[in-house]
């Protein structure tokens, strides 16, 4: 995530601001929930440009994509 918030992100003084380039996807087994604070890691992840699909739906990924590169453009 680390990586990708480099990648999505550029800092000017501290501000992030965004790059323009695309956001990732990240395919899961489950939701990545912890027992405090259950929803942190989730937002984190949106916040540096990931998005989490279930392996479940994993025959959703390019309706995932589709939406994903709407949110992307300018």
């Amino acid at each position: 995530m680390y990586d990708q918030t480099e990648h999505v992100y550029a800092l000017d003084a501290g501000v992030p601001y965004p790059t323009g380039e695309p956001s990732g996807i990240a395919v899961v087994r489950d939701w990545p929930i912890r027992t405090r604070d259950s929803e942190k890691l989730i937002l984190a992840a949106a916040f540096g440009g990931w998005a989490f699909v279930l392996e479940a739906t994993r025959d959703e990924l390019p309706r995932f994509a589709k939406r994903l590169k709407q949110k992307d453009a300018p």
